[in-house]
């Protein structure tokens, strides 16, 4: 049973530093994530993000700082890139079930709740980006998952499918009330289910609430006004807001989804890639 404070985070890392050989790929980052909230990592590409995610969850050892994760914490994870042979005839039942016994009915709900559960016989290399993400969304629900790790979720999907796909994000948050951290190299419709920004580039360089960071000096130099003002910002237009435990809690006047900030300055990941498929556990 976990015994943790509410208020203890789920996964905490604290000046954490990674070098490769003289080369520093993360400095001095800080990073905590929450039960009940979804906290965006943002940078361009080499920022360091992935390799921050992957030091978070104990698969890369910094050179400095420290990383503290929850006992016994469960985490789901959907990785950046997937490349599914198309020789290979592989359903998404046979996807959901490569690392684990998993059975058909424990399957189909976990893809009912991403709204896929009509593919559950087709043929994986035949999906949309869309749809390939959903299935892999679904996939790492499949344990229960404490802690959700997306990496670039939104990879080979069309803009609609991007709005669609976030909104899905906030509303598995909301059921569930299980932390999220997302990588993404850009704000664009992150902004709009998110709770804290945090935007690195090897180093944290500004970090809080949507609005506060598409503001931000360092962002506007990392990535330009012109880029900047391209990106949308947009007020999450719920009529409520989440407790520590991630209940819903009405609130008809509130309409900024920045309430998670529990204080801290948050920093995020970058660069290359892991290879595993699914949502297991680290």
């Amino acid at each position: 049973m976990d015994t943790s404070p509410v208020d203890d985070p789920l996964v905490e890392g604290r000046g954490i530093s990674v070098r490769y050989g003289r080369h520093t790929i993360l400095e001095r980052i800080d990073l905590a994530v929450h039960r009940g909230e979804i906290v965006t990592i943002i940078g361009p590409n080499g920022a360091g993000k992935t390799i921050l995610v992957r030091t978070l969850l104990g698969l890369v050892r910094p050179v400095a700082g420290t990383v503290r994760r929850r006992a016994g914490i469960a985490v789901g994870y959907l990785p950046q890139r997937l490349t599914i042979d198309p020789v290979l005839p592989l359903t998404v039942l046979r996807l959901m079930a490569l690392t684990r016994r998993v059975e058909r009915s424990v399957a189909l709900a976990a893809l009912r709740e991403v709204g896929a559960d009509h593919l559950i016989g087709s043929a994986a290399h035949d999906l949309s980006g869309g749809e390939l993400q959903r299935v892999m969304l679904a996939r790492a629900l499949l344990g229960n998952p404490d802690l959700l790790v997306l990496d670039e979720p939104i990879q080979g999907v069309d803009v609609t499918g991007q709005a669609e796909l976030y909104e899905l994000i906030a509303r598995i948050r909301d059921r569930r009330g299980c932390g999220i951290l997302i990588v993404s190299h850009d704000l664009h419709v992150v902004m709009a289910s998110t709770d804290r920004v945090v935007c690195i580039n090897r180093h944290l360089c500004c970090a809080g609430r949507p609005e506060s960071v598409s503001r931000d000096p360092a962002y506007l130099a990392l990535f330009g006004p012109e880029a900047a003002r391209s990106l949308a910002v947009y007020a999450h237009a719920h009529d409520h807001h989440h407790g520590l435990h991630g209940e819903v809690i009405h609130d008809h006047g509130h309409h900024d989804h920045g309430h998670h900030d529990h204080g801290r300055g948050e920093e995020g990941d970058g660069g290359k890639q892991p290879t595993a498929p699914g949502g297991t556990s680290p």
